[in-house]
């Protein structure tokens, strides 16, 4: 079994910081009436705060730990575990890793996938730490297809 520790991306976080900065900042300068912008740096404030996480209700979550068994995964949550089937490489470079996860809709024999439910995670190198990173990446290199 093949346990990873997920942590957030300070990465991630800071480019969603500087594009939203930009689009603020973009905004600002418009010819637009201020109430108009006002209201848009509104909506973009929102979205900063729902795309970096910065409020636990708001953020989209994450799993603290993974677990890789050899026909299932278990996604480790703050307060709940998701059984998913083995992950599915989207993306994969030196610097980027997006894996996807389908959702079991019972475990066992015979398990069927909820398709309604895929649980996608974006890995930049800092969401791992290094060892974890290079276990995972020979995982999926020589994982059957």
């Amino acid at each position: 079994m093949l346990v990873l520790s997920c942590k957030s991306s300070r990465i991630e976080f800071l480019f969603q910081l500087g594009c939203h900065g930009v689009s603020g900042f973009a905004l600002s300068q418009s010819s637009l009436s201020p109430a108009v912008i006002s209201g848009f740096l509104i909506l973009i404030g929102g979205s900063l705060v729902h795309c970096a996480g910065l409020l636990p209700l708001t953020s989209r979550a994450q799993p603290e730990r993974i677990d890789i068994a050899a026909h299932h995964c278990v996604l480790h949550y703050c307060d709940k575990q998701m059984r998913t089937a083995l992950p599915r490489v989207l993306f994969q470079s030196g610097w980027l890793l997006v894996l996807r996860f389908d959702a079991l809709l019972h475990s066992g024999a015979g398990a069927t996938l909820n398709r309604s439910a895929p649980v996608t995670m974006h890995l930049l190198p800092d969401s791992l730490d290094a060892n974890s990173d290079r276990l995972l990446r020979v995982y999926l290199r020589f994982q059957r297809r």
